[in-house]
């Protein structure tokens, strides 16, 4: 029924972990991609605002909705607010962030429970997440 990769599964603690279809195997494959790609050298910056300048740009927390939101904003200029998907950051925005702040006043959000913000217990359907947005 479930596909594997390989000429033979891999186990550990007597649980197939390149099954990735399995329920157990989600959850150690997500950790462990998630542990790859967060202790990567891009991600290892703490505070600050990453690549960008920071004579533009700048971290800030702010809390709404009873949670804790981080955010980077700078620019001039009519607001936009740039909100990333699942499982990115407000880092997804980089790249374009600087071209958008020399005409508008850039926003860009970490979603409740991602990168900066804070972890809450529930809010994560997207009416709760539109509030968190609109009221910052």
């Amino acid at each position: 029924m479930f596909k594997t990769w390989g000429a033979k599964a891999s186990t550990l603690r007597g649980r197939s972990i390149n099954c990735y279809l399995r329920g157990e195997s989600v959850k150690l494959y997500m950790y462990v991609l998630s542990v790859f790609l967060f202790s990567s050298p891009a991600f290892a910056q703490s505070g600050g605002v990453g690549g960008l300048p920071e004579a533009v740009f700048s971290s800030q927390t702010t809390t709404v909705n009873g949670v804790k939101l981080h955010y980077v904003i700078g620019g001039e200029g009519d607001p936009v607010v740039l909100v990333h998907g699942w499982p990115q950051t407000w880092r997804e925005w980089e790249e374009v962030m600087p071209a958008l702040a020399e005409k508008y006043t850039v926003i860009a959000v970490d979603l409740r429970g991602a990168g900066e913000s804070e972890i809450a217990e529930s809010g994560y359907d997207k009416r709760t997440l539109a509030t968190d947005i609109h009221e910052l």
